[in-house]
């Protein structure tokens, strides 16, 4: 008998760090049914030859899972629950997400993240979204048992909006980013690029209000449209990228005219594939950076680097963890790194409480990849790190900050090259803080029930000067300036 995983955590808070105390995450497994032909729910499975390299889903508890290989047995006892096939949408729904829509919710909460990972045919998509009856003429209007996580999560949130008192206003924003490859993109605003900042939070994407069901699910249609996906022998349908939907909460204290913003941000993992089950030769990781920079991938080089933002996070977990426990700052890794990575990295800082739902196939054939989902889900169970409750801003002092930002960003970027100068790598942040700064007046015009005095400007564009002008003006920009943003840009 092999080894056993690391046991699982017991307690919410295991030790203390230099941030106060640790916190494990909190990791989940479901057990997917054998797939029907289609059944609708948005997967299918597929024989391979050989696919399963002598691993198989040996068996399951309600809190282990049992993977065989040519050797022995190892049992993972990561999960703080399994999920057996026979559980249904809403006992999933019950088991992970009450504790976290309250630190979502609550005033002066903490962000939230809810990774849902799997190789592709799992269900994963299924337990984010639902099944494809739920986008469907009047099902848009009214619940559904065979809600996903996500319609549920914003249910839940409509109900505590619906319940708040007259003191505190609640409003809540949807967007939704893709990371795909080395770069990051507005999935609500025509694959826009955005960009990652130091506090691992997208700067540049839009936000959509969400004020009903209808409202929810369209906004799900449309993320399902966009997203880049490309077919594969494991999934007709795969997706070939991470997904974050992001769901915004602001609310304003009317006592005190103060503002929190918390971020629940559910990511649809892509799941690491071999090139041999996806029937794609073997190549190197460089073989793969090389066919991204051409800008024509195979699926081969998408695979790999998925693979590779995966081994990361799992190095990392130990880095982040050791340096809590041992009362160390820590400062995420940033070699190398992808804007998908950093987005995901808050977790380890502790800007964000971090909770994951391993989804597993029965299927013999997909048994490296049930092996490789368990270790990612063991390294995931070992997180400790505080929590960082988000701080109440003036609502007044924020407005004259945003407007002041915007005309900055607005005036720096007009005078900004976007090709071909030195200060050409400011470009993308300096474009992204600029609908940055728009998205937050907008925000900020909601709360005051005031539109009268419209959207803010848009961007003058750099094309509207001289080259030369907007060269020379980009070489007097301030140096303390430009290291602040040569910081985030590279990001982008």
């Amino acid at each position: 008998m092999a080894p056993k995983a690391a046991p699982k955590a017991k307690a919410a808070a295991a030790s203390t760090g230099p941030g106060g105390p640790l916190h494990n995450a909190a990791v989940y497994v479901r057990i997917r049914p054998h797939a029907e032909v289609n059944s609708g729910s948005g997967h299918s499975e597929t024989k391979l030859e050989g696919a399963g390299l002598g691993k198989k889903l040996a068996g399951f508890t309600e809190e282990t899972i049992s993977v065989l290989d040519r050797h022995a047995t190892t049992e993972y006892t990561f999960p703080k629950k399994v999920f057996t096939p026979d559980s249904n949408q809403q006992q999933v729904y019950d088991a992970i997400m009450s504790d976290l829509l309250e630190t979502f919710t609550k005033p002066n909460g903490t962000n939230v993240l809810l990774f849902a990972y799997g190789q592709t045919g799992t269900g994963k998509t299924h337990t984010m979204f639902g099944h494809n009856k739920c986008f469907e003429g009047d099902n848009m209007d009214q619940f559904d048992s065979e809600w996903g996580l996500f319609p549920r999560l914003t249910d839940s949130v409509f109900e505590l909006i619906q319940r708040s008192s007259g003191e505190r206003n609640m409003m809540l924003f949807g967007s939704a980013v893709e990371f795909y490859g080395m770069g990051g993109c507005d999935l609500l605003n025509n694959n826009t690029p955005i960009v990652v900042d130091e506090s691992s939070e997208p700067i540049g994407h839009s936000f959509r209000r969400l004020s009903n069901t209808r409202d929810v699910m369209e906004y799900l249609l449309t993320i399902r449209a966009a997203r880049t996906t490309d077919s594969t022998r494991m999934n007709a349908g795969s997706s070939r990228s991470h997904c974050a939907l992001i769901l915004t909460l602001f609310q304003l204290d009317r006592s005190n005219n103060e503002y929190c913003k918390t971020m629940f941000s559910l990511i649809d993992l892509a799941g690491a594939e071999r090139p041999s089950a996806t029937g794609e030769a073997r190549m190197t990781g460089y073989e793969a950076m090389v066919e991204f920079m051409s800008g024509k991938p195979s699926k081969g080089a998408q695979g790999i680097l998925i693979n590779y933002e995966l081994s990361m996070m799992m190095s990392e977990v130990a880095v982040a963890t050791d340096h809590h426990s041992s009362r160390k700052k820590y400062a995420p890794t940033k070699a190398l790194s992808t804007p998908g990575v950093c987005f995901m990295g808050s977790c380890f800082t502790g800007n964000s409480k971090l909770a994951m739902i391993v989804c597993i196939s029965q299927s013999d054939a997909f048994g490296w990849e049930t092996w490789f989902s368990c270790q990612m889900g063991m390294h995931l169970a070992k997180l400790k790190a505080p929590l960082v409750r988000r701080k109440g801003q003036d609502l007044g002092k924020a407005k004259k900050e945003a407007k002041a930002d915007h005309a900055k960003f607005v005036d720096l970027l007009a005078k900004t090259p976007k090709k071909d100068h030195p200060s050409s790598k400011y470009f993308p942040f300096r474009q992204a803080m600029v609908r940055h700064t728009e998205h937050l007046q907008e925000v900020f015009q909601a709360f005051d029930g005031d539109s009268s005095s419209g959207p803010p400007p848009p961007a003058p564009s750099a094309a509207k000067k001289g080259s030369g002008q907007a060269e020379a003006d980009a070489e007097q920009e301030s140096t303390e300036t430009g290291r602040k943003e040569g910081k985030e840009g590279s990001r982008g």
